[in-house]
């Protein structure tokens, strides 16, 4: 059955509220038997969550396999016979475009990858201090002397 609009309502139907009252809670009896059941429950519990949560980090592993190669070059065929008579709206453009794409952003992904692995490789864990003397006693280079006068 629909729902009634408020403002379509009768002046005189009257609101129906339910009064639910809350079930009572069970109490149990405290014995050693129930505390030592109540504490293999929650390491299974804890086991089991263990285990689902390990099935989700396995399941989640990024593809190895690389993208499909592009496509092979089709020319149009002009004339409405042809194809001309198709009209590819944007988003059908769009994803033909990233299909045709993905190995070049695949590549770019790969490169840049291997970029930032270069130049995190080339710093050692102890080069984190500069590399050259900061003492007052080192001669500064004509460069920065040139920066410090023009501030």
């Amino acid at each position: 059955m629909p729902r009634t609009l408020p403002w379509l309502k009768p002046q005189g139907a009257s609101q129906a509220k339910s009064t639910r009252t809350p079930p009572p809670k069970r109490s149990r009896a405290l014995d050693s038997e129930s505390d030592a059941s109540d504490h293999a429950r929650s390491v299974q519990r804890a086991q089991a969550r263990q285990r689902r949560e390990l099935a989700q980090r396995a399941g989640r592993t990024p593809s190895t396999s690389p993208p499909p190669a592009p496509p092979s070059v089709d020319y149009m065929h002009e004339g409405l016979t042809h194809d001309d008579i198709y009209i590819m709206v944007e988003d059908e453009f769009l994803s033909t475009a990233q299909l045709f794409t993905s190995h070049l952003h695949h590549a770019e992904y790969v490169r840049l990858k291997n970029a930032a692995k270069a130049r995190n490789s080339s710093l050692h864990p102890t080069a984190k201090a500069p590399s050259r003397p900061t003492d007052s006693i080192t001669a500064m280079r004509a460069e920065t002397k040139k920066k410090k006068e023009a501030e």
